[in-house]
């Protein structure tokens, strides 16, 4: 009796689009990092750079200024992964950075009052060893509660 199922079909090569125009010049690299990468030029989304790298060169600030669009492909060529330019996105999480920047900046005279204070608690010699004590009879030690409660 035949197999009622197929084999599946071999997995395509997918053939990634153009590399894109390469290094950019020191005077545009900094005019792109004053804009913050395109993101405060009009219509950057349609003539930034489009470029093509591999998965391994992610992160690499260099390969990635002025993109617009960046395709990621795979060391064996079979995915990629595409990211796109998007002003809404980068102006919530700019947004956020911003807010959070505040709060510290108007936490940052109690928080650095509540550190100093207990600082001289942590700093012991008997906070340590409380710390790192154990015995075979009574297995690790508890976890101790900070000095002044439990953190905010």
């Amino acid at each position: 009796m035949a197999p009622r199922h197929r084999p599946a079909p071999p997995p395509r090569q997918l053939i990634p689009p153009p590399r894109g125009r390469g290094r950019l010049s020191w005077l545009w690299l900094w005019y792109l990092i004053i804009h913050l990468n395109g993101h405060l030029l009009p219509f950057f989304g349609l003539w930034g750079n489009r470029l093509t790298l591999p998965a391994d060169r992610r992160g690499h600030l260099p390969d990635i200024w002025g993109a617009a669009r960046i395709t990621w492909v795979t060391a064996d060529g079979s995915r990629t992964f595409t990211s796109r330019h998007s002003k809404p996105k980068a102006a919530l999480r700019l947004a956020r950075v911003c807010w959070r920047l505040a709060r510290l900046a108007l936490r940052y005279p109690a928080l650095k009052a509540e550190w100093q204070a207990a600082y001289p608690a942590l700093a012991s010699e008997a906070f340590w060893a409380e710390r790192f004590a154990s015995t075979p009879a009574n297995g690790p030690a508890k976890d101790p509660a900070p000095p002044d409660g439990p953190p905010r």
